[in-house]
């Protein structure tokens, strides 16, 4: 059944992210991450100039009051030998649940996304860290290949 599927996926990314979130251990959130995204950035994909408010181990930006688009930044910092499981194990739960993994070449050191049922998520891996940004989009379904590409040019300043 197409929904049940879905949501597995869903759910099964969500508890892999929290997993790794719950865990102040091995990662630990960069305190500068809202500088990570320009405001010109930011309005090219929610659409309106918004600043960033900063959240836990991250950022958001988005329109006061309206929650369909939005770009969610999360950074994390974490030992080597960390950072390579927790690498493998975000892009198995990815093809496990379904999803296509894009590798996403000349976005960091390494980078891949992934098409969700709220649009597409990134992920940057540079040495000792790694981002994750979210772009929700303001549509039912996975992002369109435009605004991909959107979130690649953004990604590309961050890495």
């Amino acid at each position: 059944m197409p929904g049940t599927r879905s949501h597995r996926a869903v759910v099964s990314a969500l508890s892999f992210a929290l997993a790794l979130i719950a865990s102040p251990r091995i990662m630990r959130a960069q305190p500068t991450a809202c500088a990570l995204v320009t405001a010109a950035e930011a309005k090219s994909l929610v659409g309106s100039a918004a600043a960033g408010t900063p959240a836990a181990r991250g950022c958001r930006w988005g329109v006061a009051g309206q929650a369909t688009r939005q770009l969610i930044l999360i950074t994390y910092t974490m030992p080597a030998a960390q950072q390579e499981m927790a690498w493998a194990g975000m892009q198995r739960s990815a093809q496990a649940s379904g999803h296509a993994v894009t590798q996403e070449p000349g976005v960091g050191g390494e980078s891949f996304s992934v098409a969700e049922s709220f649009g597409v998520v990134m992920m940057i891996r540079e040495k000792g860290g790694m981002v994750q940004l979210q772009f929700h989009v303001a549509h039912d379904g996975a992002a369109t290949s435009a605004e991909r590409d959107a979130l690649r040019a953004v990604a590309k300043s961050v890495a």
